[in-house]
């Protein structure tokens, strides 16, 4: 018989503790809704597989999560793409506002005609006369280019004569912008001058002489054809209207005096003849042709093109008056024509076969009048103008470079003629 430790109650005697333990965690059914362990793969209450939809709720936020970092990779992305998209509109439309603004600019600006008139002058003890510029020339339409290979806006408005800046802004361009090889580019043609002729004061003028008349131009006369209304010689109309030096500047409305009485003749004297003692009758001249291109002595390489010769109208011919152009190359035919256009296309078939020592072509331009018909029934033609004439060579390599020095602005290269052999006597 065992007896109990003194001070240590037995286990039959204490009393049995009430239970304590933790429950067990509890969630809920995704399907049901109904209260279950957090530990089991079946529902009881509807019998959904608890794994396989654990399985799916984490392939669900593994696809967001990895949505989330592609939105976030992409974003720098998107914000540059929006950036530009948005730079590349503010230019478009500021374009857009600067071409209505020059076009509304251009629509604006007034245009200054001005209505030519001339008032006869007749001589007169009292009478003074101030010259006022009149008339407005014909204005002469612009030259087009096509732009070559090597072309630069500086030799091109070398080659015409007008400066960089001209030469861009009349083609609507910056004076630093660039031109591409096709490209047609407009030559501004040459400021006209206005002719002056004198403008009496009030109360000048005095009635004409009885040998001469005042006649008012009309539309379509010409001053050959007043002079052979009134049967005077066209050189004593210009002689009585000092201001008619170009029978191009009559404009209808001008007031020409006639002379209307007979013409002067002159009676030979000892061993002279009348042909001798009459004064010639001047003729109508034309200022010189202004050659356009070539450039003189300009050098062109190969003959897979043609070259075009090019000059500037002198005024406006008549109907019997004409261009004539001549091309001459030593050993060479000339070739020779009339023409009212003022360009030439020289063909490749002119071009010097390889081997031909001889590549420097002369041409030159001048006006013709025509003045009748020989009794071979040709035309005959009378110089109206001074002749024209430049050169240039047609080779077929490009020769080597010699060294030059720097060109000024405006300034134009020096022609270095090439060697030519001498015979020694």
């Amino acid at each position: 018989m065992k007896f109990p430790r003194p001070g240590k109650p037995r286990a039959a005697d204490t009393p049995a503790a009430p239970d304590s333990a933790t429950p067990e965690s509890q969630r809920l059914c995704p399907q049901c809704g109904a209260t279950i362990s957090t530990r089991a793969k079946t529902c009881m209450n509807c019998g959904a597989d608890l794994v396989a939809i654990a399985k799916a709720e984490a392939a669900q936020a593994k696809a967001i999560a990895r949505e989330q970092r592609v939105e976030a990779a992409q974003r720098p992305t998107r914000i540059i793409v929006i950036i530009f998209t948005a730079i590349v509109i503010v230019l478009f439309v500021a374009i857009i506002v600067q071409s209505t603004r020059q076009s509304a600019i251009a629509a604006l600006t007034p245009t200054v005609t001005r209505t030519p008139t001339r008032s006869v002058i007749l001589p007169t003890a009292t009478a003074r006369a101030s010259a006022t510029p009149t008339g407005t020339p014909t204005p002469v339409p612009p030259l087009e280019y096509t732009v070559k290979n090597g072309d630069t806006p500086g030799r091109i408005a070398l080659l015409y004569d007008r400066t960089v800046p001209e030469l861009m802004a009349f083609n609507g361009k910056a004076e630093d912008d660039l031109i591409v090889v096709g490209e047609t580019l407009k030559i501004p043609p040459p400021t006209p001058q206005p002719t002056h002729t004198a403008t009496p004061l009030p109360g000048a003028p005095t009635p004409p002489p009885a040998n001469e008349i005042v006649y008012t131009v009309q539309a379509g006369d010409t001053l050959s054809g007043i002079a052979e209304k009134f049967k005077v010689p066209m050189n004593r109309i210009q002689e009585r209207n000092a201001w008619l030096k170009d029978i191009q500047s009559l404009r209808v409305g001008d007031q020409l005096v006639i002379p209307v009485g007979p013409t002067p003749t002159f009676t030979p004297g000892p061993g002279g003849s009348s042909a001798a003692m009459a004064t010639p009758t001047p003729l109508v001249q034309y200022p010189a042709v202004r050659l356009l291109t070539p450039l003189d002595r300009e050098i062109f390489i190969g003959g897979s093109a043609p070259i075009l010769l090019q000059w500037l109208s002198s005024g406006i011919l008549q109907s019997n008056e004409l261009y004539q152009v001549e091309v001459e190359r030593p050993g060479t035919e000339t070739i020779s024509f009339r023409t009212r256009a003022t360009s030439y296309h020289l063909l490749a078939d002119q071009y010097p076969a390889t081997g031909d020592a001889n590549r420097l072509f002369k041409w030159r331009v001048k006006i013709m009048r025509q003045t009748g018909t020989g009794s071979d029934q040709d035309s005959k033609f009378r110089l109206v103008s001074p002749i024209s004439e430049s050169s240039f060579e047609w080779l077929d390599t490009v020769p080597t470079p010699t060294p030059t020095a720097t060109l000024r602005p405006g300034e134009r290269p020096a022609i270095i003629p090439s060697a030519t052999p001498t015979a020694t006597p």
